[in-house]
């Protein structure tokens, strides 16, 4: 019975589409396998809240001993004081001896 038509339709295109369907799945989930691969590699690459957290904790840190060793190279406003009043002292002998 090869080549009667099943409902109007030949055998032989009856199975050359159910190849083309065939084929069309199995690229499909080749798609899918490989977009559920992406998504999974993305999420492990990705960090967890708690790892953000502990590097959000180590920069505040990082920025306050920078904050810290800034305020220690600028001189404290007495000391300044201190030392303008030496130097004035200074030149004013200095004015006096000549």
């Amino acid at each position: 019975m090869g080549g009667e038509l099943n409902d109007g339709v030949p055998d032989g295109d009856l199975n050359e589409r159910m190849a083309s369907l065939e084929e069309q799945m199995a690229a499909l989930r080749d798609q899918l396998l490989n977009a559920l691969k992406e998504m999974q590699d993305q999420l492990n690459m990705k960090l967890d809240f708690n790892a953000l957290t502990d590097l959000e904790k180590q920069l505040m840190d990082r920025l306050q001993e920078m904050v810290a060793g800034l305020a220690k190279q600028f001189a404290d406003r007495g000391d300044t004081k201190k030392g303008l009043k030496a130097l004035e002292r200074q030149i004013k002998n200095l004015f006096d001896l000549m």
